[in-house]
């Protein structure tokens, strides 16, 4: 509009003396009219290049009726939307969390670090946004670059899973500990002195043992874990965690009992292939379970055989699992009527047998009580 004002004021002098110095001046007005057009068409697709190119999200908002304005390709794919969809919403219309969205353009808030977003198929997804503020084309606008961060959610989420699964694992050897050095205080005994410490010493060592152990928990969680088998005795491992819970089975009056079948190895030993410590971790998970919710007067009985898939672990008590958590019994903190309870034994177990062995099974009825199934490789 500036430059076809210019021109008409300049053309009423053409036919003037100074004719010939308005035409060059118009001439000379339209080249730059021309460069200016085409340097602004340069400077947009150079815009639209980066902005395409971009390999998270864009969007380019009115920060006051918060419409989107423009969106890169990157969005279309996060999104699910075509561009020309996307355009036809605001930024709150792409939001499970409206309303904080709205606040959070209203705050000028230059970095949100997590939003749930929703995808046009209707999947809630985590998302991080950064964002800049600014006038554009003659309105304040907002520039929001979003990035996905399902995948580091979960990876957060399972890291926590395995803190909660140390902490729960740490509480039993910690509460023998606290017995240990309590006996010990009480006794006078070198040789009952020198049993106590020695058991103070292997508790210890235990507790170490399930803190090495977090890596590889992690691992297992997140689906990265590779198993480095090795033979490992199970029967020296179940009878490491009776001892164990030889004082808690006594203040609950249950009994353990160990039965060995079909052993192809000496009868001192029961080998599968496995990780020591995470085999007892499992086994240790299922015998307290099993010990905690049977009668009084009540037997464990704790079966090493063979198959012909393979050895097998199963661990036997005579009450049924409740009804409402039968489906979910491997469920990350399924519990039921336990007082202190996590619901991390039974999943722990499962997530050790998925990783080093063949799985886990239940079997539980009302008359026949429960029975869990480890089955290993051989």
């Amino acid at each position: 509009m500036r430059v076809e004002t210019v021109m008409k004021s300049e053309a009423t002098g053409i036919c003037g003396a100074d004719g010939a110095a308005t035409i060059a001046r118009l001439r000379a007005a339209l080249v730059r009219r021309d460069r200016i057009l085409r340097d602004l068409q340069e400077s947009e697709a150079q815009y639209r290049a980066m902005f395409d190119m971009a390999g998270e999200a864009m969007f380019l908002i009115d920060a006051h009726s918060l419409q989107i304005i423009d969106a890169n390709r990157a969005a279309e794919a996060l999104y699910g939307y075509s561009r020309t969809e996307l355009l036809t919403l605001r930024n709150v219309d792409l939001s499970a969390e409206p309303e904080s969205t709205a606040h959070a353009v209203d705050d000028r808030l230059p970095l949100v670090l997590v939003r749930r977003h929703r995808k046009k198929d209707g999947t809630v997804f985590p998302v991080e946004i950064a964002g800049s503020y600014f006038r554009c084309r003659g309105r304040d606008c907002h520039i929001a670059m979003v990035r996905d961060i399902t995948e580091r959610v979960r990876l957060e989420d399972r890291r926590e899973d395995v803190e909660r699964i140390i902490r729960h694992e740490l509480r039993s050897p910690i509460a023998s500990l606290m017995h240990l050095y309590m006996l010990l205080d009480r006794t006078s005994s070198p040789e009952e002195q020198r049993e106590l410490i020695a058991s103070a010493q292997e508790t210890t060592q235990r507790m170490l043992d399930v803190v090495t152990l977090h890596q590889e928990l992690y691992e297992i969680e997140t689906g990265a874990y590779r198993a480095a088998l090795e033979p490992v005795d199970l029967a020296a491992t179940v009878e490491d965690v009776t001892a164990e819970l030889r004082g808690r089975a006594a203040l609950a009056e249950v009994r353990f009992e160990v039965v060995c079948e079909g052993m192809p190895s000496a009868p001192s030993g029961f080998f599968v292939a496995g990780h020591k410590a995470l085999c007892r971790m499992a086994v240790a998970n299922l015998m307290r379970n099993a010990l905690d919710a049977s009668p009084r007067g009540g037997v464990v009985t704790v079966r090493l055989g063979h198959t012909p898939a393979g050895p097998e672990l199963a661990i036997h008590n005579a009450l049924p699992v409740p009804a409402e958590i039968r489906e979910r019994f491997f469920e990350k903190y399924v519990t039921s009527g336990k007082a202190g309870g996590t619901g991390l034994g039974a999943y722990t177990a499962k997530l050790i047998a998925d990783a080093i062995g063949r799985g886990i099974a239940m079997r539980t009825a009302d008359d026949a009580g429960t029975l869990i199934t480890i089955r290993f490789k051989g």
